[in-house]
């Protein structure tokens, strides 16, 4: 029957009816028995059951592991319907053949080849059996195709040799024109044959699987009895392990709290550790920014006494130059001496000249004429060396004077050696004249001609001390603008060194400022270092401990060791619940997560005062994802980290974040906030960064307004800066151009005036490096501030309003850093 399944294919897979065999077969799930053959060629185990016992004898010598086939057809075959539905096997070995590849010769009408393939058709058998007893079902189903093809091939074969049969002449000549009609009727007795043979083989087959069932059944119930006792001993030595393992487990357990717990332990003084490690970091970097300070305070004081040794450098090359006028004017004097002597000498010259001229003046009555003329003259001359000796004298008292002056206009210095070397070569001109007078005397004495000549020598000199008595009066002139010049010198020297003085004093307090916090800073230094020694006591007592922990550690896992062996078989299941216990925690944080309120933008324009309190005292962590409102603006705290981008050099030195926040919000640059609580300050920021990325040391924070202000400008208030600040000065409020002007902060109205104001009652007071606008902002969230003022090189807020004139009189009017803003009307303290 090709294609047809035999009884152990219905018995090996589920749901198959073989009703072509007249017998109906359990489905696999309710076979009993079980037999195994091998494949010897193929290397295929081959197992199959069926509701009795197949009986399947061993010691096969054929190559497939299988008994010698039977020969009369009617003989019961030795072993089990295994091939039964096999139709060549039926052909070859139930009377049809006796030989293996040969056509079965029943008919008489002869034999014929066939082709090798009943061999790949016996292994295709066994592929699939085997394939289907290791459930290998793609596989099995391949070699059932494989199969059905090569069943098609055999009967093929088997057609073929019957057609062979009718071809050939004998059997024409024995059986004529009918042989086609008989090979027909051949072929489908064959066929009928081979059913009929397959179905008493099939019942054959059960009656002996019946048979030896119950032959086997007391073998397989003893069988049974020993599985049952052997599952029993495996059962109990199960619950031994399974009991085992779970005080494995409680140990492992508790093994893992005492590491967590150890864990905790060390994470809490690893800790403690940070924190005074960033505790030391912060007062060193203190101490290291008053270490700067201090260095830019001594560089400040070293370039004032670089500029105090200057002015002293040069106060003394001004006495130098002073000294030196002097020693000039000496000479001068001592020069005006000598001249005095010459003309002295010229004037008794003149007498004997007068004398000579009596005595020939019978020679020549003009010549005498001219010699009165000479002697005037030389009276004039005395008359203006009585000038000069005058003139000598005031330069002398102007001496005196100039002795009190520090310094000396290098101008006139070298004016004055120009003018010393002009009478350097004066004085070699009147040499030079008075070897002529000497000279014309000689010639007057020895004749009359010379003395012509030397009243002419004598009437050159007359005009040249002419020119000396103007030049003589210039100079008097000159010096007396000196004179002013060097004064007014002296007074700017004066006050420069009340300048000095007043910066000497400043300087020296600012010294015992610093002396003073030196001394602090090393008392903190102290407490550091005895902080750090109890600290490194402290690890010394952790580190001991950490060693016994590490032993007991140590202990604790190689007894882990041992546990982890014996709980290799729980390993999977544990994974199995780690997976999933992860599940759950995602779904748990996924839902925390969707459950989680989102936080809620403040609705009103300004936080409350209470709440801006509150606010301001929180620090990090606690203070992390809240937020307040200032002016309309919202800003929400990120710990431990600072914005990126521009930051301004504007600091707000105050520990309430309330001013920080409403420097900010009336700047409209501002972008947000950088705090450092450790200092007491915030800077502001010109770049929206939120949420801002840079890693911040210690307890640092960033306040960001929840969105970037377009423009910069708030809700409730406008820019200050604009309309208080210019660009060289950030603490004049523009004055004078701003006096009468009325700013609005918030829901507040206050008036610039500019004027000397001394508050009567004051808040506080507080350096004036502020901003006008940050300062405005910290009076108008004060509700006690009645305004601000600029008094003394200090900023006050004020506590108690007045009522000041909308504009200052000009005789009043200030231009610079005196300044008030008051409110427009008085302020309430809720």
């Amino acid at each position: 029957m090709p294609g047809s399944l035999s009884g152990q294919d219905c018995c090996r897979i589920p749901g198959y009816n073989c009703h072509n065999y007249g017998t109906q077969f359990q489905p696999f799930s309710s076979c009993q028995y079980a037999s195994t053959l091998y494949d010897h060629d193929f290397g295929y185990p081959y197992q199959f059951c069926c509701p009795g016992n197949p009986g399947i004898p061993s010691g096969s010598e054929d190559g497939f592991g299988l008994p010698p086939w039977p020969v009369n057809p009617t003989s019961k075959p030795p072993w089990s319907w295994q091939y039964a539905s096999d139709p060549y096997w039926l052909c070859q070995n139930y009377g049809l053949s006796s030989n293996p590849g040969s056509f079965p010769s029943n008919s008489g009408h002869g034999t014929g080849p066939l082709d090798d393939g009943w061999k790949d058709y016996v292994s295709c058998n066994y592929k699939i059996h085997a394939a289907t007893a290791n459930c290998k079902f793609e596989e099995a189903e391949s070699c059932k195709k494989q199969k059905a093809l090569l069943e098609q091939k055999l009967w093929a074969y088997c057609n073929k040799a019957i057609e062979e049969k009718c071809n050939n002449q004998s059997s024409q000549a024995q059986f004529g024109g009918d042989c086609k009609e008989i090979c027909r009727k051949e072929k489908a007795s064959v066929e009928e044959r081979l059913q009929a043979q397959c179905a008493a083989a099939q019942l054959n087959a059960a009656n002996k699987c019946k048979s030896d069932q119950d032959a086997m059944s007391e073998a397989h119930q003893k069988a049974n009895n020993q599985l049952k006792q052997e599952n029993e001993r495996l059962k109990k030595q199960n619950d031994e392990h399974a009991q085992k393992a779970k005080d494995d487990q409680k140990a492992k357990q508790k093994l893992e709290q005492n590491i967590e717990e150890l864990e905790r332990e060390n994470e809490k003084l690893k800790k403690q550790h940070d924190e005074h490690a960033q505790n030391i970091k912060e007062h060193k970097e203190a101490k290291e920014k008053l270490e700067r300070d201090n260095k830019e305070l001594e560089q400040e004081n070293t370039e004032l006494k670089k500029q105090n040794n200057e002015h002293t450098e040069k106060a003394k090359h001004d006495q130098k130059a002073k000294e030196k006028l002097e020693s000039d004017n000496e000479e001068l004097g001592q020069e005006n001496k000598k001249l005095k002597k010459q003309i002295d000498v010229r004037a008794q010259n003149a007498k004997d000249d007068q004398k000579a001229k009596e005595k020939l003046e019978q020679r020549n009555d003009e010549l005498e004429q001219e010699n009165k003329k000479l002697k005037k003259q030389d009276d004039e001359s005395a008359k203006k060396a009585k000038e000069d000796k005058e003139a000598k004298e005031k330069l002398e008292q102007e001496n005196d004077r100039l002795k009190k002056q520090e310094k000396d206009d290098q101008k006139v210095k070298e004016e004055l050696k120009q003018e010393n070397d002009r009478l350097k070569k004066q004085e070699e001109k009147n040499a030079e004249k008075t070897k002529d007078d000497q000279k014309v005397k000689g010639e007057l004495e020895q004749e009359n001609d010379r003395l012509k000549k030397q009243e002419k020598d004598d009437q050159k000199v007359k005009g040249e001390l002419e020119q000396e008595n103007d030049r003589l009066k210039k100079q008097e002139k000159d010096d007396q603008k000196v004179k002013g010049e060097l004064e007014q010198e002296n007074d700017r020297l004066k006050k420069q060194e009340k300048d000095d003085q007043k910066v000497k004093g400043e300087l020296e307090q600012e010294n015992d400022r610093l002396k003073k916090q030196e001394k602090d800073d090393q008392k903190v230094k102290e407490e550091l270092k005895q902080e750090n020694d109890r600290l490194k006591k402290q690890e010394e007592k952790n580190a001991e401990k950490t060693k016994d922990d590490q032993k007991y550690k140590e202990k604790l896992e190689q007894e882990n060791e041992k546990l982890k062996k014996q709980e290799e078989q729980w390993a999977q299941k544990a994974n199995e619940n780690q997976k999933a216990k992860e599940e759950l925690e995602k779904e748990n944080e996924k839902l925390k997560a969707e459950s989680r309120p989102e936080k809620p933008v403040a609705s009103q324009p300004n936080s409350s005062t209470s709440d801006l309190e509150a606010f301001s005292k929180k620090e990090c962590p606690s203070i992390h994802g809240q937020r307040a409102t200032v002016f309309g603006v919202t800003y929400e705290a990120f710990c431990g980290v600072k914005p990126r981008g521009r930051y301004t050099q504007d600091y707000v030195i105050s520990k309430n974040l309330r001013d920080c926040m409403g420097a900010c919000t009336v700047d409209r640059s501002c972008q947000g906030l950088h705090v450092e609580p450790s200092l007491g300050r915030c800077r502001t920021t010109l770049d929206w960064d939120s949420p801002p990325l840079k890693t911040a040391s210690g307890n640092e924070f960033t306040l960001v307004p929840v969105s970037a202000r377009e423009g910069g400008v708030g809700t409730t208030t406008p820019d200050l800066p604009s309309q208080l600040i210019n660009d060289e000065y950030r603490n004049n409020a523009r004055c004078p151009d701003s006096d009468g002007l009325v700013v609005s902060v918030g829901s507040l109205q206050f008036r610039v005036h500019c004027r000397v104001y001394q508050p009567k009652k004051h808040l506080e007071k507080i350096s004036s490096a502020y901003r006008v606008s940050a300062v405005l902002a910290m009076c108008a969230l004060n509700p006690a501030c009645q305004g601000v003022c600029h008094f003394a090189s200090e900023v006050y807020l004020i506590s108690e309003h007045e009522k000041l004139s909308e504009k200052t009189r000009n005789s009043e009017l200030q231009q610079g850093f005196d300044w008030v803003i008051m409110a427009t009307e008085p302020r309430v303290a809720t």
